[in-house]
């Protein structure tokens, strides 16, 4: 008879023991991105094993920063929110790579435990998300088991947290929450539990089935792997599950749009309307405040391309001068991030306040128009 599991430093495979991945030789990314990944030509980016699950590269040391001035404005802190909807999307996205009653399998052998935690903690590292170890777990499927784990340089603590979650609801079964530990700088320890969710967001996570418009977007590829060549200007670093641009030294991360995107659903059904513009007006004082200089961002002068390789949607028009800023992206996402980003571009472009419009209209198309003011 199985009694369970029990896992310590030492025994875990996943404990920062860091499997060796190829490389490509000419424009050096991962086996593994090009495997997962397929870069439509309509602007998005779509995992192959499972087209309905869309994917997003983005600079990510904004997010941890996003997340406070909108609370700051808001009066609250958002955390809970962002935790709660990437679980949602996260246990929906884990349950899709699970064999059917893989809770049950894992009851009748708890061996099978070992291997689906180490493969979500290797997923994250080649997306750039960070170093997930396993300090222990005790599995019995009793109400008193638990999993204490580290994450080391987490590219969004709150985002990390989510995922983990539902990563645990979706291979152990049940409800779990979490509490956090004392940990080293740069590292975050916490304890995950079986609990009922003291958040419980009334906007319930349901996959969105997506109608996108055609697009003519043509990429240019990699002679050897096939991925797009403008990812060479990326440089993995997987001792350390990071992705950092060749030009900025900036972060990035490959993220999955679902649980970014409910999160500020939810917030907006929880906090009401005004949270839309604490949103683009966080997002667009933290780009001015030094995050990149208006050089940075014209420096890779293609938007279209640029919107395209990030998953970001199909820009179709764009046109900025003294005036203002318009732009037309089709199949877009994360459209709130977008439009802060917009309005940063041009007040750091021309050196005038501004106020921005945005319409959203059913087939995702997003259009924004940034004008001065005084």
């Amino acid at each position: 008879m199985v009694k369970g599991y029990e896992s310590r430093d030492d025994d875990y495979i996943g404990a920062f023991g860091l499997q060796n991945i190829e490389l490509c030789g000419e424009c050096g990314v991962p086996s593994y991105v090009v495997e997962e990944l397929l870069w439509l030509d309509n602007g998005v980016v779509v995992q192959r094993k499972d087209k309905g699950h869309r994917l997003v590269i983005i600079e990510c040391e904004n997010l941890d920063p996003l997340f406070a001035m909108v609370g700051e404005a808001m009066g609250v802190s958002i955390e809970p929110y962002v935790v709660e909807s990437r679980r949602q999307s996260a246990k929906d996205f884990v349950e899709k790579f699970l064999p059917e009653g893989f809770p049950e399998m894992l009851r009748s052998d708890p061996s099978l435990l070992e291997g689906a935690v180490a493969a979500q903690f290797e997923s994250t590292r080649y997306m750039g998300l960070g170093l997930g170890r396993l300090e222990e777990m005790r599995y019995r499927d009793e109400e008193d088991d638990y999993a204490v784990v580290e994450i080391r340089d987490p590219f969004c603590l709150p985002l990390w947290i989510g995922n983990l979650l539902g990563g645990v609801e979706a291979i152990v079964g049940g409800d779990w929450w979490y509490e956090y530990l004392d940990a080293p700088p740069g590292s975050c320890r916490a304890r995950f539990f079986r609990s009922s969710h003291p958040v419980e967001s009334r906007s319930r996570f349901q996959r969105r089935e997506y109608r996108y418009m055609p697009g003519d977007v043509s990429l240019q590829r990699c002679g050897k792997c096939g991925a797009p060549a403008v990812l060479f200007r990326f440089v993995w670093e997987l001792d350390r599950g990071f992705i950092s641009s060749a030009y900025t030294g900036r972060r990035v991360a490959i993220n999955g749009e679902t649980g970014l995107r409910e999160a500020f659903s939810a917030m907006e059904v929880e906090l009401g309307e005004p949270i839309k513009r604490a949103v683009v007006d966080a997002q667009r004082r933290f780009i001015k405040g030094g995050f990149y200089s208006i050089e940075g961002l014209l420096s890779e002068a293609d938007f279209r391309t640029q919107f395209a390789f990030r998953g970001l949607g199909n820009l179709r028009r764009f046109a900025m001068g003294s005036s203002g800023l318009y732009m037309e992206l089709e199949n877009s996402t994360l459209h709130l991030m977008v439009v802060g980003f917009a309005q940063a571009l041009f007040e750091l472009a021309f050196g005038k306040d501004s106020w921005v419009e945005w319409e959203l209209d059913e087939d995702e198309k997003l259009t924004v128009k940034v004008s001065p003011t005084g």
